[in-house]
């Protein structure tokens, strides 16, 4: 693989797992910035070595035949995925939690099979899961300790209570015997009840740390709850993302072997070459996805506000999305109850970025109807809204439509596709504008999905 070649993985150095290439020879042929972090290497150092020279026990590790047979038979599964505390390059030692799992990368231009692994740091995952355990150990700990102090409560409260049997036996004697003794027994009866309130305020005291280890019980399997599902949510989606990536990548390739065929016609040429330049851009979609929930998630997007004539996004949206709209037999109106030649202070980019998201799950999830757009001033915020007579969404789905790595159904996942990213990515970049998204839908009537933003 030539270094030119290499430019076209370059997207692989913004994310956060490890990613390197290996070719049939198991030699090394990209290897990505976070690789780098890890081991100290370079893909100078490294480039066009073998994994046994850079990685001492990994071959070991991730089973030497099943690579193999990967690069041999070209095989796409995920065969393999270990979760390891230590790995070693040379004279360096990681000390994460890793996961690895390694795919086979077709090349469009090469007939020699490529292997991609895809390392992942859990190690703020797993030590959270350890941290957890610990704390439960903790707990069962202070449980027992509770209990023992329970049963040294209970044993000095028969010996107090026997104490007081014999202090009263013989005060009623003192009594009989002397009159003087009257001040003694106020006396004992007073320290008595000082012991007593002593032995409230331990049980209060008692009491107060049973609720806070309860307290604390709650908040450790919330935290379980909530790493488990984050855990199963990832698989999920990184299960999704693959199929979500192949199926571009395969209509591209197969395309352009088709296109390399010198006896097709002029029109069959041109539809293939449409087939091959919409998966383009379906993949470079899906690619700017994953950048910008990666990019909100480490606090990067930057918003700029600028005055902006709102008509104008209006417009750039109806130009950008009438293709799609009319290939579907589709009306569309636009419904513009803003002064003429209204100007707002928005980001531009981003509010058209929402909008369209918007519009292109209209247009994904309505196969008979209309789409409109309507705009409006209220109470110096602006509204955007986005209706369809699509399929419609059950309300017992509403409460994840804007959640992340969530979509509504999964049964439409399978018949539409799609990451689950594009509304959770609208709502953190309405809320990152001083704004908020909303929707409310009915199966079978349509969908109707807004934005509001401040005017300043």
């Amino acid at each position: 693989m030539t270094r030119k070649k290499l430019l076209n993985f370059d997207a692989f150095n913004y994310i956060f797992n490890g990613i390197f290439i290996v070719d049939k020879r198991q030699k090394v042929v990209f290897w990505n910035k976070t690789m780098k972090d890890w081991t100290g290497y370079d893909l100078e150092d490294v480039y066009t070595k073998k994994l046994d020279e850079i990685f001492p026990s990994f071959i070991q590790f991730i089973y030497q035949h099943q690579i193999n047979t990967v690069l041999k038979f070209g095989t796409t599964a995920i065969f393999s995925s270990h979760l390891h505390r230590n790995l070693y390059t040379g004279e360096r030692k990681i000390e994460r939690y890793l996961h690895t799992t390694v795919n086979f990368l077709p090349m469009e231009d090469s007939q020699e099979p490529y292997a991609i692994f895809c390392i992942e740091d859990q190690t703020q995952l797993t030590e959270l899961i350890l941290e957890s355990k610990r704390n439960q150990d903790r707990l069962i700990t202070q449980e027992e300790q509770l209990r023992n102090a329970n049963l040294v409560l209970e044993e000095r409260v028969l010996e107090r209570t026997a104490d007081l049997v014999t202090a009263n036996a013989a005060l009623k004697k003192e009594i009989e015997e002397r009159s003087k003794n009257a001040r003694q027994l106020k006396e004992s009866r007073e320290k008595l009840s000082r012991q007593n309130i002593e032995l409230s305020h331990l049980n209060l005291k008692l009491t107060e740390i049973n609720n806070k280890l309860n307290q604390t019980n709650e908040e450790l399997n919330k935290s379980k709850i909530k790493a488990e599902e984050s855990d199963q949510l990832k698989s999920a989606f990184l299960a999704n993302m693959s199929h979500e990536i192949r199926t571009p990548m395969n209509s591209i390739l197969g395309f352009s072997e088709l296109l390399q065929d010198e006896q097709l016609s002029e029109e069959t040429r041109r539809v293939y070459l449409n087939m091959v330049l919409k998966s383009g851009k379906q993949l470079l979609a899906l690619i700017n996805d994953v950048l910008d929930i990666s990019k909100i998630e480490s606090g990067q997007i930057v918003i700029t506000k600028k005055l902006f004539v709102i008509q104008h996004i209006l417009e750039e949206i109806r130009l950008t999305f009438k293709p799609e709209i009319e290939n579907k037999s589709l009306t569309f109106h636009i419904y513009n109850e803003l002064p003429d030649k209204f100007e707002a202070s928005i980001d531009y980019v981003r509010t058209k970025q929402v909008l369209s998201n918007f519009i292109s799950n209209a247009i994904k999830f309505t196969d008979i109807g209309s789409i409109e757009i309507r705009t409006k001033l209220q109470d110096q915020m602006l509204y955007f809204h986005v209706k369809d007579t699509g399929i419609g969404i059950p309300k017992e789905f509403h409460h994840k439509v804007f959640k992340r790595f969530h979509q509504a159904n999964q049964d439409l996942v399978k018949l539409y596709g799609g990451t689950g990213l594009g509304l959770a990515i609208s709502k953190n970049l309405a809320q990152l504008m001083g704004g908020e998204v909303f929707m409310k839908s009915e199966p079978g009537v349509g969908s109707t999905f807004g934005m509001q933003l401040p005017t300043k």
